[in-house]
């Protein structure tokens, strides 16, 4: 069997999916046609095709293909089968009634052209063939249209796989909000969010009003790793003219006061992930439920000075948990900012320097907390191999979503080494650019 095919996706395990009728061919040729592809199916191919029959069937409510034709053809049928297939929806995804599922589906198209474009803007490259998906399958957010077009033989091959990878990602988009719904992360995000002003920050300063400053790094010339750091105000650091291999980085910083009474700066970014960029991540792992995919649907970035503050951040966030009743635990511990080799996922570099856990509080929410110093914080951006901008594109490849996506019969001039190499060129360009 073709690699390209061994995704877990049903939708896109094309080797699954039987012959369409073309235009043209009569019943009996299109009949004998089916008849030879599916005595030609291995027994795991055999199962996989009727979980993909048994599943279409079930959500146009038909027993045949011959029906799906007939549905293709009729207006009213279509009508019939759109209203149907949105009252099943609305059963398997938790949405009261079958017009709010409609109005859901267009948010889903467009969660799924969102990573589509993502996709695209990330992987295309000088001479490479258009990654483009058809136009007619951007403008279609609902499945129904989506479905019936994929079984329509007088489509392109192209637009029928545009359709089964939008319909793909819309399932995803569905999947993730049904889990946003029902462990409502957007409440405990913004519980998230107050328990970090009431409890964590500076009591004696006003909220939301961190202090602006600027990092500026010394980077080494051939590999970017950060030699030192220093910071300045930002009065000083608008106008400052660097040396060969600095960087400035505008950030804002806020304080927290330790039980000592000792005031410790920190950089912070509290963050909600996108739908669309847990889609991606759904992608990279292979995977359909958005639990097992995506196990930091919140993350807290925080930079402090070095590692004893760092240290005294963790002490300070615990006791801060404890004595306002959010009991928290730490998980998954994972420390190099001792220059330890990282171990991560699929494209990550072992260079990475930080520290990574996950907060557990109070049973609310799991959240996702990298720690930094100025030195790894600013490697984290420049650096090469290790800069994150690189990581998306390295990770992206190294885990087949480009050849998952952008399938070989369907873009044969597409490269995806070509794409990475390309992409990381032009990221060093940009980050390196006038240093020298």
């Amino acid at each position: 069997m073709n690699p390209e095919t061994k995704s877990n996706y049903l939708y896109l395990r094309e080797d699954v999916h039987q012959p369409l009728r073309q235009p043209g061919m009569s019943l009996a040729d299109c009949r004998r046609q089916t008849i030879s592809w599916y005595k030609g199916l291995d027994p795991e191919q055999t199962v996989l095709h009727t979980m993909l029959t048994g599943q279409i069937f079930g959500l146009l409510g038909v027993n045949s293909y011959h029906q799906i034709q007939s549905i293709i053809e009729n207006p009213e049928l279509r009508q019939t089968a759109s209203d149907r297939l949105m009252h099943q929806l609305t059963q398997l995804y938790g949405i009261k009634d079958p017009d709010t599922m409609r109005e859901k589906c267009e948010d889903y198209g467009s969660d799924a052209n969102a990573v589509r474009d993502h996709l695209q803007w990330v992987l295309s490259y000088q001479g490479s063939t258009s990654l483009e998906m058809v136009n007619e399958i951007r403008a279609y957010n609902d499945p129904t249209d989506l479905l019936l077009l994929s079984l329509n033989g007088k489509w392109s091959e192209k637009a029928g796989w545009d359709a089964k990878v939008k319909l793909q990602l819309m399932g995803f988009a569905a999947s993730i909000d049904k889990r946003e719904r029902d462990l409502k992360l957007g409440d405990q995000f913004k519980g998230f969010v107050d328990w970090m002003n009431e409890e964590v920050w500076n009591q004696e300063l006003q909220l939301g009003v961190p202090q602006g400053a600027y990092l500026i790094s010394t980077h080494d010339p051939e590999t970017w790793a950060c030699t030192s750091t220093r910071w300045v105000d930002e009065n000083e650091g608008v106008n400052l003219q660097l040396q060969p291999f600095q960087k400035k980085t505008n950030l804002q910083r806020r304080n927290f006061k330790t039980t000592s009474k000792k005031d410790i700066n920190a950089y912070v970014s509290v963050r909600d992930k996108l739908r669309a960029m847990k889609m991606v991540k759904m992608l990279r792992k292979d995977a359909e439920d958005p639990a097992i995919a995506v196990d930091d649907d919140t993350g807290l970035l925080v930079m402090v000075d070095d590692n004893h503050a760092a240290t005294i951040f963790i002490r300070h966030l615990i006791d801060r948990g404890y004595q306002s009743n959010y009991p928290i635990i730490i998980e998954d511990v994972s420390n190099t900012l001792d220059g330890k080799k990282y171990k991560g996922n699929k494209g990550s570099s072992t260079k990475l320097r930080m520290m990574k856990f996950f907060v557990r509080l109070a049973n609310k929410m799991r959240v996702e907390c990298i720690i930094h110093t100025p030195e790894t914080y600013a490697e984290s951006l420049y650096m090469r191999e290790v800069s994150h901008l690189e990581y998306e594109v390295t990770r992206l490849v190294d885990a087949g979503v480009p050849n998952l996506i952008f399938l070989k019969k369907y873009f044969p001039y597409f490269d995806a080494e070509e794409a990475r190499r390309q992409a990381i060129a032009r990221i060093r360009a940009t980050i390196e650019s006038a240093a020298a």
